[in-house]
């Protein structure tokens, strides 16, 4: 009984009896704090690396990649988006490496967070979204099987880099994009202009 359909993962466009449907990430509807953003400033070295494995961290997904990055190198500052039943109390991951991995439960704090950070690992939903909305080079990983649909999409704009599963991730895979993305300043603001194009926030303006 709609009258609109807006459905930002989907990449067609039709009318359908007396509803009209709007597909594609163009639609996405980007939170009050992400909207009418410059977008980040792309830097030559990158310092501040934002994790936002969404709501599941399917296979520890957020604990792999932090200590992947902490084994490439301790000089990052690395904030990780924790779920509300993330353990991070008792992980001894975070406390030998509390001066270097910041975790943030604030959600409201979030945007200001990511504004801050060179580049992004995210899951392949919202926080994919909201990344590429401020144009922060995005390194993406679906959670769950639908997740791949999406981060598909969103590559062939090159938008975001597709690094697959969570559940198949391996160390050298990431290790071998990881400094793929942090070599090549160029190639981040191809990222981050492709990123900002997939999703402006103007919908269909």
């Amino acid at each position: 009984y709609a009258d609109v359909l807006i459905v930002a993962f989907i990449s067609k466009e039709k009318t359908c009896r007396e509803i009209k449907r709007f597909f594609g990430p163009k639609y996405f509807i980007l939170r009050d704090k992400f909207k009418q953003n410059k977008g980040i400033s792309i830097q030559k070295d990158i310092k501040r690396i934002c994790v936002m494995p969404g709501g599941t961290n399917a296979g520890n997904m957020m604990e792999k990649i932090v200590s992947w990055i902490c084994e490439i190198s301790m000089n990052y500052e690395i904030f990780v988006m924790a779920g509300i039943s993330e353990d991070t109390q008792n992980n001894q991951l975070y406390s030998d490496h509390k001066n270097s991995v910041f975790i943030i439960r604030d959600w409201d704090a979030v945007p200001e967070i990511m504004k801050q950070c060179d580049i992004s690992i995210t899951s392949g939903g919202i926080s994919m979204c909201e990344s590429c909305s401020l144009g922060i080079p995005t390194i993406a990983v679906a959670q769950v099987e639908h997740e791949v649909v999406n981060i598909e999409q969103f590559s062939r704009r090159n938008a975001v880099i597709s690094l697959g599963q969570a559940k198949e991730l391996r160390k050298d895979v990431f290790t071998e994009v990881f400094r793929r993305v942090e070599e090549n300043v160029n190639y981040r603001k191809v990222l981050s202009a492709c990123a900002r194009r997939t999703v402006d926030g103007l919908g269909k303006a």
